[in-house]
């Protein structure tokens, strides 16, 4: 592994730590799913809250990943500035109203 001391310009290695990022709790998703069972199994009630539990954070985690992370990384790709032509023509109509 590789090891650089300045930024990478075209940000494939932030991206890369995002995704990773977001994948990783599906992991920990997956063992809850075993739990959950596991209680069950054992005839505990307390595994129909696991589930649930993990459940939602399945949920939440693919909101972030299929819909959250591609309007990060496009707007990562945008630039420094960060924005859209919309955004530049609102920033430019505010600075001539004088706002």
């Amino acid at each position: 592994m590789t090891y650089s001391s300045g930024p990478d310009p075209s940000g494939e290695g932030a991206t890369k730590r995002l995704l990773f990022w977001l994948r990783v709790p599906y992991v920990l998703d997956a063992v809850l799913v075993a739990v959950g069972i596991g209680y069950l199994i054992a005839g505990d009630g307390v595994g129909w809250w696991v589930l649930l539990f993990a459940f939602l954070r399945a949920v939440i985690g693919a909101v972030s990943l299929f819909w959250i992370a591609p309007r990060v990384i496009a707007r990562r790709a945008a630039g420094p500035s960060g924005g859209t032509a919309a955004a530049s023509e609102q920033e430019g109509a505010s600075e001539q109203d004088g706002v």
